[in-house]
């Protein structure tokens, strides 16, 4: 299995869950790193901003997740340095088509639209009741 069709496939898993935010711990479960280097790359890829919940805690969308296992790729599969993946994500933005999954739409606006997704999904379950 070649390391793009990996990367494919965990893209696709997080997608497919019925989750849409995740702890700090558990992103450090599905992309075997820990909760240091995420709160390292936040600081260095300034579009990894996970939400911060009332207490404090990180809170990953499905957005956020993917873009920690594309830096994941970028930086370990691939060699890149923190500079050389952070031209390549910005040259990824420019020209979306060519991320994985990619449709033309900027990875701003797809997080954008999953968060509008997951809030009218929140809202369906409240307006259906127990």
């Amino acid at each position: 299995m070649t390391a793009k069709t990996e990367l494919e496939d965990a893209i696709q898993h997080i997608r497919t869950s019925e989750k849409q935010f995740f702890k700090m711990g558990e992103v450090g479960e599905l992309t075997d790193l820990e909760a240091h280097v995420l709160r390292f790359w936040e600081s260095e890829f300034p579009a990894l901003r996970p939400r911060k919940n009332r207490s404090g805690h990180r809170i990953f969308s499905k957005a956020d997740v993917e873009l920690v296992l594309r830096i994941k790729q970028l930086l370990h599969k691939e060699g890149f340095t923190i500079a050389g993946a952070k031209r390549r994500l910005t040259e990824s933005v420019e020209s979306p088509s060519e991320m994985p999954g990619g449709n033309g739409a900027s990875p701003a606006i797809i997080k954008a639209i999953r968060e509008v997704e997951t809030i009218l999904q929140d809202t369906l379950k409240v307006l259906d009741g127990p």
